[in-house]
């Protein structure tokens, strides 16, 4: 099975797993593997993976995994629960350290403190990260404040992110008293409101109304 996107990008599926686009990556019953190198080139490569490998024990999550996406692609991780999706995107933003291969990230070697990298990549989580107590706004403008200093700015991005996931008329209420799908909306508004160049969402429609 095959899905497309506005942007150009393809995500292929066959039995055994999934694969990302044009089919560089499978994943089966071991985990991912890559089965082709990393298509890209220069200033348009924002990610290049390549022979990584991660093992939780005896398992293996990644095996060889090799993975590049150009600036303007969207792609999608598709596969069964314990595939390695998440695996992958926390290697690439070096929040899990892997056995072996290389990660780059706008071409330069990411790493735990590369501050600079991160500040251009926005992370919607698939586990709700929001603080109950504070308001929607107050929610995306603390989590956006992370990247941008100027408070003219940040109030800027903060409303338009609001607009974009349409929590206008939910603004002043404390994220704690949202329903659960509105509390994922604000998850990504959260994610999205300091403008990164790549932006990784992690199961983004789960119970999104």
């Amino acid at each position: 099975m095959e899905t497309r996107n506005n942007a150009g990008g393809r995500t292929n599926m066959n039995a055994n797993g999934a694969s990302t686009a044009n089919t560089r990556t499978n994943i089966n019953a071991n985990g991912m593997n890559g089965n082709g190198g990393v298509n890209g080139n220069g200033k348009n490569l924002l990610i290049k993976m390549e022979k990584v490998v991660k093992r939780y024990g005896n398992v293996l999550a990644l095996d060889h995994f090799d993975f590049g996406l150009n600036k303007g692609e969207i792609v999608g991780l598709l596969g069964p629960n314990g595939s390695g999706k998440t695996t992958a995107i926390n290697c690439i933003l070096s929040l899990l350290k892997f056995d072996s291969g290389t990660i780059e990230v706008f071409g330069q070697r990411m790493r735990p403190d590369a501050y600079d990298l991160k500040r251009r990549i926005g992370v919607v989580p698939q586990e709700i990260a929001v603080f109950p107590n504070l308001t929607v706004w107050e929610n995306v403008d603390y989590f956006c404040g992370l990247y941008i200093a100027d408070k003219n700015q940040r109030r800027t991005c903060v409303d338009e992110a609001i607009e974009f996931t349409g929590l206008e008329d939910y603004h002043k209420r404390p994220a704690g008293k949202l329903s659960g799908g509105l509390r994922r909306r604000l998850n990504v508004a959260c994610g999205i409101a300091h403008r990164p160049e790549l932006l990784f969402l992690d199961e983004p429609t789960v119970a999104v109304d």
